[in-house]
């Protein structure tokens, strides 16, 4: 299998904006846990595209991926031209703490609510190629909308089957306050779904870290370090158990080191 590296994570941290006061923020938004769009060709042939999504988060945890998939059943693959993304933003309104035994302090009034921030739009491509592959574009506790400004394609809801591990549920020790994550982590694993799975993995220690780790389900094993290539993405044409199995200490601004999403049939 090919080896995938053509991607982007995206972290709007506005969350000090917020603390100061420059940054707006209301109640979560309502949406299903995880909602999104499917971009796909209107007739045979390739074509260029290009696009625009906007997207309001419903809480700290909030992750949009984007990527692109070319052929079928066990025949699926990942398309290059497609730059994969994943974004990941929002704010926290408390301090959690966690690992065994551990206990958040209480909240001391009603703004300890995951606050959101103002809406953000993201243009994405097929970089100039021209492509009859399928885009998906899979929400996790945010409300988006696509608009294709290409022609020769079409736009459609999607309801997706998503997992999501937050690096709190790692197996580690920490705290997080202000959408960063401070702690250990050695473990994150998620199912993927009959027909295949997309999955998306990082070790949290962007800001700071050592340590390293290992992502696996899918053809091949990829090793990641912090300092270095801390992140992957990869694909599975079947059934899949996706693992991130590290020993790493760090902070980071990213809240979910696992982001796996099902293809449907």
């Amino acid at each position: 299998m090919r080896r995938h590296r053509a991607h982007a994570f995206v972290r709007l941290l506005t969350a000090c904006g917020v603390f100061a006061g420059l940054a707006p923020y209301g109640p979560a938004v309502a949406a299903p846990r995880a909602s999104g769009w499917v971009v796909s060709r209107t007739g045979p042939g390739t074509a260029l595209l290009t696009g625009t999504m906007t997207a309001k988060a419903g809480g700290a945890g909030a992750t949009v991926a984007l990527f692109g998939v070319k052929g079928s059943g066990a025949n699926k693959t990942h398309e290059n031209a497609f730059t994969t993304t994943r974004v990941d933003w929002g704010t926290d309104g408390w301090v959690s703490v966690y690992g065994p035994g551990a206990a958040t302090p209480d909240c001391p009034g009603a703004t300890c609510a995951d606050p959101t921030e103002t809406p953000f739009t993201m243009k994405f491509s097929s970089n100039g190629h021209r492509i009859a592959s399928t885009v998906y574009i899979a929400a996790w506790d945010a409300v988006t909308s696509v608009t294709v400004t290409a022609p020769g394609w079409r736009v459609r809801p999607w309801q997706p089957s998503m997992h999501v591990v937050r690096a709190a549920e790692g197996g580690g020790t920490g705290v997080r306050v202000v959408h960063t994550t401070a702690g250990t982590f050695a473990l994150a694993e998620a199912a993927g779904g009959r027909y295949g799975s997309y999955a998306m993995a990082v070790l949290p220690c962007g800001m700071w870290g050592q340590g390293s780790g290992e992502l696996s389900g899918g053809a091949r094993r990829y090793g990641l370090v912090c300092g270095g290539s801390r992140s992957w993405h990869d694909s599975a044409p079947g059934a899949a158990r996706w693992r991130l199995a590290g020993n790493v200490t760090g902070v980071d601004g990213i809240v979910n080191v696992l982001v796996v999403v099902d293809y449907p049939r």
